[in-house]
Order: C-alpha cells, then structure tokens, then sequence
C-alpha cells in the first residue's frame, strides 16, 4: 500500500474535492446558522472549494447562511516541501 503526502504548495485543480465541498455546504447550510465569514487560502483549488461552499450556504432554509464576508489570505497556504512534493511516504 502506498502512501501519498497530501501536503503541497502546487496549486492543482479539483476533482472529488468538488464533490466534498458541495457534501460539505450542504451539511453545514443545514445546521440553519449565520456564518460571518469564509476565511480561505489564496490558491485556486481553496477559493473554489469556498466558492462552493458559500453557494450551498445560499441555498440554504435562511438564503443568506453563507452571505458574510469573504477574505482571502496568503498565509493560509500549505507548506512547500520542496524535492518530496508529490512523493509517496515509502519515496521520501
């Protein structure tokens, strides 16, 4: 079995991470509470997985669960770990 680093500054688009967001929207829309912000990484992937949580937050019993603000940070990135990017564990 093998063992791949998730952990990764390269911005890569989403795939099943789709899906998880919206899973993720949805169960959080349903707790029917006021969000005051969507906090998220600079990279691509972060914002639009935001992007679609915020949407499922819009949908939601209230409408406007996800309408707060929305900040996007530098400092929220994940680690570059430089020659083991994309490596399994067993290669590191």
């Amino acid at each position: 079995m093998s063992l791949y680093i998730p952990i990764s500054n390269v911005d890569t688009v989403l795939n099943l991470g789709r899906a998880q967001a919206r899973r993720a929207g949805m169960r959080l829309s349903k707790m029917n509470k006021p969000f005051d912000a969507i906090i998220t990484s600079d990279s691509a992937r972060a914002k639009e997985t935001a992007s679609i949580i915020k949407e499922e937050l819009c949908k939601g019993k209230h409408g406007q669960n996800g309408a707060g603000v929305w900040m996007e940070s530098t400092l929220l990135r994940e680690r570059d770990v430089g020659s083991y990017e994309g490596l399994l564990l067993r290669e590191v």
